[in-house]
């Protein structure tokens, strides 16, 4: 479908004073919010902070165009029978925070939740041209299309999760968020925000700062303001 939407993840933006690398990046995120889980949130300042902690096949560069993420590398495939898939090879010896190594069942799981979600994801739009994912084995995934086009990868900046952590947590939709990003999550409290420190292990070079973090405001004007007084950054 050429008209797929791509879908790209907020990324938080930096004030004109610029904090110090190696120290703690602040940033301001809702005081009241119902779910900390990637695929289901669609609270904006929820999203900025999640945006470091998980990651998707694809990222988009500061042009829109997907490069490569959780995935090495894609190419579309067409069966005997005339059937469309784009095949992505997946990165090894990725691993989520809190253990376990990124497996093509993940984004297996990841993209049925998604689809599952309907308009109650984020991220549904941006799959619209998908039917179906299937895991052909642990580092390689099939996306099944109805057309061959190349928006369909933009949409794959979805956040993969782990299948085994979250499917048993369904019921604590305030649980530590767990993936593969720059930044681990050390902790969450209403009151206290969102505590997050460098991944340590993270495929890609070593984040900026040492840790971020993600304190609550009542209102977005309380929010405003505190970026105004140099309190968020």
């Amino acid at each position: 479908d050429e008209s797929a939407q791509v879908i790209q993840a907020p990324t938080p933006t930096p004030s004109a004073v610029q904090p110090i690398a190696g120290g703690t990046l602040k940033l301001g995120m809702d005081q009241n919010i119902t779910t900390l889980h990637p695929l289901k949130t669609k609270n904006r300042s929820v999203m900025n902070a999640l945006s470091l902690v998980f990651e998707g096949l694809v990222r988009l560069d500061d042009t829109g165009k997907p490069i490569a993420a959780l995935a090495e590398k894609w190419e579309l495939q067409e069966g005997e029978d005339g059937s469309l898939a784009w095949v992505f090879t997946l990165r090894q010896g990725v691993s989520f925070h809190q253990g376990g190594e990124l497996k093509a069942a993940d984004v297996v799981y990841s993209f049925n939740a998604i689809k599952a979600l309907g308009e109650g994801s984020y991220w549904s739009a941006g799959l619209s041209g998908a039917t179906a994912c299937e895991a052909v084995d642990d580092y390689t995934v099939k996306i099944h299309v109805q057309t061959p086009s190349y928006a369909i990868i933009g949409g794959m900046n979805f956040p993969v999760i782990p299948q085994s952590y979250y499917a048993q947590r369904e019921s604590d939709p305030l649980c530590l968020p767990n993936g593969t990003g720059a930044y681990v999550c050390q902790s969450y409290a209403q009151q206290e925000g969102m505590k997050l420190a460098a991944n340590e292990s993270w495929w890609r070079p070593r984040a900026k700062f040492d840790a971020v973090e993600v304190l609550p405001y009542a209102t977005q004007e309380d929010m405003h303001k505190a970026f105004e007084l140099g309190q968020l950054d």
